[in-house]
């Protein structure tokens, strides 16, 4: 992006080797949920895609800098689900209400660079699986 402060990261991000061990892949997404009625059929239709953001809405609302340069990256794994999908029901539910896919969040550290120059941590939610609502 135009107005990602890279060198900035950088300098800063070399200064300060406290968060050091939280680079590299932060989360992999949870194991699917699959049929117990029709073998290995997932509930859910799901799209998987690896992320390395630059700029994240915290669980606060907050929009944050996330610090991905070379030599400090964080990568994440996101599963979501595709849009207004219904639960595979296989036919064990027919006469049931009609049960929608959602997207399961949970929310991760990541380390972001603030305003002021430092480096901290904030926690951002990720798209980690789906459920059936």
């Amino acid at each position: 992006t135009a107005h990602y402060p890279q060198r900035k990261i950088l300098r800063a991000a070399a200064r300060n080797n406290t968060f050091a061990s939280m680079f590299g892949q932060i989360i992999e997404p949870q194991i699917k949920v699959a049929s117990r009625f029709n073998g290995d059929r997932a509930m859910c239709p799901t799209r998987r895609e690896t992320l390395a953001p630059r700029i994240g809405q915290t669980v606060s609302g907050e929009k944050k800098t996330i610090v991905n340069v070379e030599g400090y990256t964080q990568t994440v794994t996101v599963e979501r689900c595709d849009a207004n999908a219904e639960c595979f029901k296989g036919g064990t539910f027919s006469g049931q209400d009609n049960f929608e896919c959602r997207t399961h969040y949970v929310n991760i550290g990541m380390v972001v660079y603030n305003k002021d120059g430092s480096i901290g941590i904030e926690h951002f939610p990720v798209a980690a699986g789906c459920y059936c609502s």
